[in-house]
């Protein structure tokens, strides 16, 4: 038995049913195995399966609540610049905007985040349009979060929740 892993038989199913940890939605996930109940080494072919699509289950990590964007960034901002009244009123703007964006993409941890999703955020932010001016966001504005997302995801490494920084890319 897998840590994090289960592998199991529903009633009424023709199939191996798997629960794992997916380090991609940040969440424990119950989905069909695809191999039959009679199939020999059925069972494990899909202990094997839930292995490859938990990245080894452990390899990850459990899925900690703690590790969740939602948790940990605001309280962080709120403690780091206390005393940086307009930095803390601009960076919390900025986190709206990531915080969105992470939620469009089902981003919910920072070791999901990959350069290609930072680059797609400034293409995301650039195409938005401002509510008081009705004119686009501008390149300066979306890097001006990129900024704050490295910071962010600085402080995520120092905390372990991610492996590196892909705003350094």
């Amino acid at each position: 038995i897998m840590q994090g892993i289960t592998v199991y038989e529903r009633k009424g199913r023709r199939t191996w049913y798997v629960i794992y940890d997916c380090p991609k939605r940040g969440r424990r996930v119950f989905e069909s195995s695809g191999f039959a109940l009679d199939e020999p080494n059925g069972k494990a072919k899909a202990y094997a399966y839930a292995r490859e699509k938990s990245h080894s289950g452990t390899a990850h990590g459990a899925v900690n609540h703690h590790e969740r964007w939602e948790v940990w960034v605001e309280p962080w901002l709120k403690l780091r610049y206390r005393n940086h009244e307009k930095t803390l009123s601009s960076y919390l703007g900025a986190w709206k905007q990531l915080s969105l964006f992470f939620h469009e993409r089902k981003l919910n941890l920072p070791r999901v985040l990959s350069y290609q999703d930072v680059v797609a955020f400034v293409l995301w932010r650039e195409s938005q349009v401002k509510k008081q001016s009705g004119r686009k966001v501008s390149r300066n504005t979306a890097l001006h979060n990129v900024k704050v997302l490295s910071r962010l995801m600085r402080e995520a490494v120092r905390r372990g929740y991610a492996q590196g920084n892909p705003c350094l890319g």
